[in-house]
């Protein structure tokens, strides 16, 4: 279980980052003035942009290896270890 939870924790921290990323993205196309030289504002977003995609497709991967069990497998095989654990 504790590779699992390592596992979920590292997805939920792609997800984070990405979506802290987009939303600094955004801010950053809202309310130009914060940054006011617009080449290197836009240079800044691309970079924002290309990192994003690297952390759906790190998050996408990760997914793929967490849920590639049905769900239903996955809860026998969670409800085997909780019956394990209580022996």
């Amino acid at each position: 279980m504790e590779g699992l939870a390592d596992e979920i924790h590292d997805l939920s921290d792609y997800l984070g980052d990405e979506h802290d990323l987009a939303e600094l993205r955004a801010l950053l196309l809202n309310r130009p003035t914060l940054f006011n030289h617009q080449a290197l504002r836009m240079s800044f977003i691309s970079h924002l942009d290309r990192q994003r995609a690297e952390l759906q497709q790190q998050a996408s991967n990760q997914g793929q290896r967490i849920y590639v069990e049905s769900p239903d497998k996955f809860v026998a095989r969670l409800s085997e270890y909780w019956q394990m654990s209580c022996v």
